[in-house]
This record gives structure tokens, C-alpha cells and sequence, in this order.
């Protein structure tokens, strides 16, 4: 099964790694400092509206929402349908981008802007951990309950799991732990894993993802 599977997203796996590397020597020649006008413009703007209640709120919201309610929900999922294919697929999900976040940001090693006021668990930056989980993971997500849905259902889907991937991104500029183009790198390696767990999901597993309650 995983040479079948490797085999069939090549394509993409060539493509993940030059990003990785392009990004890498991107960060060795200084790229990102040609970049910094539009990192600061935008961290000038939510600096400027910073409270520390507000700061405090956000804080306790990049987590919540960025980690914990994605992990309550597929748990929860894991619970009621029993379908031992939708634990299969969330692991390779959870591996997959968690396995390229730590690659790449220890590649690239891109400093934090701000260290200081945050316990944060590694000073890298590049791509937002946050942003990218909460990306990859909602909208997985969306895709996989969309299955057995209508159009307006599905819809739906997507446009709460936006919302709630819009909230994290938010959350992670508001605080200054990352930089603007952190998140867009972030959306870069998730659109390019959610094509892959899908392509998966669609040659290997769809057929076998049927929500039935025991």
C-alpha cells in the first residue's frame, strides 16, 4: 500500500521537496528580506490595535482553535462512525503535515519576529504550525464529511472550515509569533498536502469511507 500510494503522488512529493529546498536557499540568499515591506506593513497594522486583555483572548483562541477543537472533533468522529478507514486516513493526515512542518522549518530556519512574551516550543517560523494543521485539518475534513453530502451541505463545510482557518491566521498575525508571509507558505504546503491526501482518499479509500452509526 505505501509504495502503491508513493507511486501514485510522485508528482506531488517532487514538487513538496523543491518547495522545500527552493525555500531553503530562498532563506540562505536573504529572499525573505526583499519580502519584509509586506511583512511589516501588515504586522504595523495589528500592532497598533493591541490590547493585552484582546492579546490574552487570542492567544487562548490560536490554540483552541488551531489544535484542540480540530483534535476534539476527529476524536469525536473516531467515536460515533467506527469506521476504522477514517482513523487510517486522519493518521496519514496528522503525519503528513506535521512530518513536513518539522522538515521544512528546520531547513529553512526562519526566526520568530517576536520571542520574548510567549512560551513557544521552537524559535522557527517558517511556515506557521498552526495555520498549516488547521488548514490541512479542516478542510480534510470538510472533504471527507462531504462525501455523503448535498451541495448546500457541502458548502457549508468549506465555508466554516475557512472561517475557522481565517481565525488562526488571524490569531498568529495579531500576535506577532509569525510573519505575514509565514502564513502564506503555510496555505502553499497545505493546498499541496490536501491534494495529496485526497488523491489518496479518492484511489485508495473513498469507496470504504461510509458513515454507518453501530
Amino acid at each position: 500500500m505505501i509504495k502503491k500510494i508513493a507511486k501514485e503522488n510522485i508528482k506531488y512529493f517532487l514538487i513538496l521537496l523543491l518547495l522545500i529546498v527552493f525555500f531553503c536557499i530562498f532563506q540562505k540568499l536573504n529572499g525573505f528580506q526583499l519580502l519584509q515591506p509586506i511583512d511589516k506593513y501588515i504586522e504595523n497594522i495589528f500592532q497598533n490595535k493591541m490590547s493585552r486583555n484582546f492579546t490574552n483572548l487570542v492567544s487562548f483562541t490560536s490554540d483552541f482553535v488551531g489544535i484542540y477543537t480540530l483534535i476534539l472533533i476527529i476524536v469525536c468522529m473516531i467515536f460515533k462512525f467506527r469506521n476504522k478507514f477514517y482513523l487510517i486516513v486522519q493518521t496519514m493526515c496528522y503525519i503528513f503535515t506535521l512530518g513536513t512542518l518539522v522538515i521544512t522549518k528546520n531547513i529553512v530556519c526562519r526566526v520568530r519576529p517576536r520571542l520574548e512574551d510567549f512560551a513557544i516550543i521552537d524559535q522557527y517560523s517558517f511556515p506557521s504550525g498552526h495555520t498549516l494543521t488547521a488548514f490541512v485539518g479542516y478542510f480534510f475534513l470538510a472533504y471527507i464529511l462531504s462525501l455523503k453530502s448535498d451541495k448546500k451541505t457541502k458548502i457549508a463545510y468549506y465555508v466554516i472550515a475557512s472561517i475557522l482557518v481565517m481565525t488562526v491566521a488571524f490569531t498568529r498575525l495579531y500576535l506577532n509569533v509569525h510573519y505575514f508571509t509565514d502564513i502564506l507558505g503555510s496555505l502553499l504546503f497545505g493546498t499541496l498536502i490536501l491534494k495529496v491526501l485526497i488523491n489518496i482518499v479518492e484511489k485508495n479509500y473513498k469507496r470504504k469511507l461510509v458513515w454507518k452509526e453501530d
